[in-house]
């Protein structure tokens, strides 16, 4: 799947909190992309849908006012002016790869790359879904009026835009009728794997509710789906939330924040049985929510590298959104932040792995030219210097 995949909501995360100027210019981008999103979503949801002409007129104005949104949400990240009050640096992060997004959307509809535009813009509510079900810091919206238009969207895509827009509770509904859908579980079970992914997400990260995870997953019928793996990765999910709701401080014997996601991630990794078997997701997905508690505090650079690596191998083990790019950004900032040190060596190795695995296919691998010299870039400020 191609990184152009991802992308739509760090849009309402902060949208009703006022606490200063740059807050509330902030909370202004957030108000502009909501009303930009969703026309957007709907016009490109149909196939050939850019054929029509004043379908793609429309398509392109409103795809010109998010890549000038996403500008000013990055240039916002980049000088610290205009920005949310979350101090995460994973928003900044987001935000640059958003803006990235947007711009490959603009270019491939101006060189008439119809298709190609479409799905990009398609699939751009991830990013924006990635940064709102962080943690559950930020507003939730109960219901924000959308346009009527939005019922012609698949319940994935109107389970997703809900989500974008922090309207959990409504966003759970929709994931739900998909995740109970017989249909879907026989003849897609990839596309129920990943509504199940979403909705653990939302409770486990946002809504910190177990119960709510549990009551849906036990709705299900023994042998679910046509895959075995499938249903084996539900038992585990299922006993994890268990485990979750009869012990909330379990198994996290530390008292910070580093150390509850350390304690987690061990957990994960011992219902792991080959390193990319999911179903440790639970204990993953929480451990990552404590670590974005973590990046909002002020740290020495040792230990902020520190969690930028677990806060990117976390993302390697779930990555419920596919944001395939997000880890390397992790590992990327974990070198930049502590370079010349193991830490940073560390890193390094997990970012090569990752790039490498990317850019691997059926004919070999085949690494770009700019890819190589940024690989080369990021050895060097790794690597410990001669004492």
């Amino acid at each position: 799947m191609s990184l152009l995949n991802k992308f739509t909501t760090a849009l309402m995360a902060l949208s009703t909190l006022s606490l200063g100027a740059a807050d509330s210019s902030w909370s202004a981008k957030m108000q502009d992309l909501s009303h930009v999103l969703p026309e957007l979503l709907v016009d490109v949801s149909k196939e050939n849908a850019l054929q029509d002409r004043s379908t793609l007129a429309r398509v392109k104005k409103n795809t010109a006012k998010l890549t000038e949104l996403s500008h000013r949400i990055a240039k916002s990240q980049k000088t610290k002016k205009g920005g949310p009050i979350d101090a995460d640096p994973s928003i900044g992060m987001l935000s640059v790869i958003f803006e990235d997004e947007a711009k490959h959307a603009q270019t491939a509809l101006n060189q008439g790359h119809l298709e190609y535009a479409r799905s990009i813009l398609l699939s751009i509510s991830s990013y924006c879904i990635s940064c709102h079900t962080r943690t559950d810091f930020g507003p939730k919206f109960p219901v924000l009026k959308l346009d009527a238009k939005t019922d012609s969207l698949t319940i994935g895509e109107r389970a997703d835009l809900f989500s974008a827009t922090r309207q959990f509770d409504r966003a759970l509904a929709e994931y739900e009728k998909i995740i109970l859908d017989p249909k879907v579980m026989q003849e897609n079970p990839f596309e129920w794997d990943r509504a199940v992914k979403k909705m653990l997400a939302i409770c486990v990260r946002v809504n910190k509710d177990p119960a709510r995870a549990i009551e849906v997953l036990k709705k299900l019928p023994k042998n679910t789906t046509t895959v075995g793996f499938l249903d084996a990765r539900l038992k585990d999910w299922i006993s994890s939330l268990e485990a979750w709701k009869k012990n909330p401080k379990g198994p996290m014997h530390s008292k910070t924040p580093l150390g509850k996601a350390k304690a987690l991630m061990s957990a994960a990794r011992g219902l792991q049985i080959y390193p990319a078997d999911e179903s440790g997701a639970v204990y993953y997905l929480r451990a990552s929510a404590e670590l974005h508690e973590v990046l909002r505090q002020k740290l020495p650079p040792r230990t902020l590298a520190e969690a930028f690596m677990l806060t990117g191998m976390a993302y390697e083990a779930i990555d419920e959104l596919k944001l395939w790019s997000l880890p390397e950004v992790y590992y990327q900032s974990c070198i930049r932040t502590y370079p010349h040190s193991s830490q940073a060596e560390r890193c390094y190795e997990r970012f090569e792995e990752n790039v490498y695995a990317g850019y691997t296919g059926s004919s070999g691998t085949h690494l770009p030219v700019d890819v190589r010299k940024k690989l080369q870039e990021l050895r060097e400020e790794a690597k410990k210097k001669a004492k």
